[in-house]
């Protein structure tokens, strides 16, 4: 209950987060499919 009492003190006092103004993106390919594009380019898709 004490916990939940002083919480509520000190919540109001929390530091408000920046508003960002640029972002990293990160890419990433799985190579997994890669040899898909490659079999139905090839001609070998249709031969199945």
């Amino acid at each position: 209950m004490i916990a939940l009492g002083l919480a509520a003190c000190l919540a109001p006092l929390s530091a408000q987060a920046e508003k960002k103004t640029d972002f990293k993106v990160c890419w990433s390919i799985y190579v997994g499919w890669m040899p898909w594009g490659y079999i139905q380019d090839s001609g070998i898709m249709k031969k199945w």
